[in-house]
């Protein structure tokens, strides 16, 4: 067919509102407005306007299209420096831009899809199944469950599914937090306890929460022993490293049960320094007695040599 009637046919189908069948039923061919083509608006937004020529006009079904006379290579190929799957092609164009509108989506500031990350160079469509809406994605169809089940042998809250996926990963990285500092396996006290409970914040792990399970109302009275208790996360880890309880009473041989010397005295106070496989964690087998007590044999003792004298202060 020549361009110059393939042109003037489709014009008059773009310019036809309806028709019947050939057998007069209501059937028949039913023309596209640019009221209509909601599915690529062409009435509002960065193509109102348009002819149908300027798409459509070098093929000889609306189904064929054109987005390259407009959008040159020279325009096109610097905009998607970087971007993973682009190809100066029509069908891509359409894959990213289905309604005809840029896709305005910065990657660095959820899921990094960058150069030396761990999804870099995957496709766009190879995770966003939906080109209509780009907040659906598959994360399971690369991260099969034959795959994922082993890594998560014993994760209390894992399931085989994208959302939970991104909850647990959402900088598309694993963490490398071994969870053996804070016990969570079977025999421990905290099994059982889904990531996000103590986890809160999923896209940075080392922010955790244990006063939403452990609140100042049901803590204060358990700790009215403990001098210098405050009900704060830092404070519950710091003397419970290992997810342990210390009892006021097994303070021995040196006393801090009331009526003791050193009765209500602040933990962290006589014991000030942190452990060095867990960082968080206060280190009991380190005392301070010189912080308070500096003044009576100034400058002639080490903490450690208080206690050969005064190892049961009552």
């Amino acid at each position: 067919m020549e361009t110059g009637m393939r042109r003037a046919l489709l014009l008059i189908l773009a310019t036809v509102s309806s028709c019947k069948g050939l057998d007069g039923t209501a059937d028949g061919f039913t023309a596209i407005t640019p009221e209509t083509h909601t599915f690529f608006p062409i009435n509002t937004g960065a193509h109102a306007g348009i002819d149908c020529n300027s798409c459509h006009g070098a093929f000889d079904s609306f189904k064929g299209f054109d987005c390259l006379t407009c959008h040159t290579q020279p325009q096109c190929d610097p905009i998607h420096l970087g971007m993973p799957g682009y190809a100066f092609q029509n069908p891509k164009c359409l894959s990213c831009h289905p309604d005809g509108t840029k896709a305005n989506i910065d990657h660095t500031l959820f899921f990094p899809t960058a150069a030396g990350q761990t999804h870099q160079n995957i496709a766009c469509v190879t995770c966003h199944t939906d080109p209509a809406n780009r907040k659906v994605f598959d994360c399971v169809s690369c991260h099969t469950k034959a795959k994922t089940d082993p890594w998560h042998a014993g994760v209390t809250g894992y399931a085989w599914s994208s959302p939970q996926c991104y909850q647990c990963h959402p900088t598309s990285n694993i963490p490398d937090f071994a969870h053996s500092a804070f016990p969570v396996d079977a025999a421990a006290v905290h099994k059982n306890i889904g990531c996000s409970q103590c986890h809160a914040d999923a896209a940075n792990l080392k922010t955790i929460d244990c006063v939403t399970c452990h609140p100042s109302t049901t803590n204060s009275p358990k700790h009215a022993n403990v001098g210098g208790f405050t009900s704060a996360t830092a404070s519950c880890l710091r003397c419970h490293g290992d997810s342990q309880v210390n009892p006021v009473a097994a303070h021995l041989p040196f006393s801090i049960s009331a009526g003791a010397h050193h009765s209500r005295s602040s933990c962290v106070r006589c014991h000030p320094s942190y452990r060095t496989d867990k960082t968080f964690a206060a280190d009991f087998t380190v005392k301070a007695c010189l912080t308070c007590h500096g003044n009576v044999h100034a400058g002639q003792y080490a903490d450690a040599q208080c206690l050969n004298c005064h190892s049961r202060v009552q």
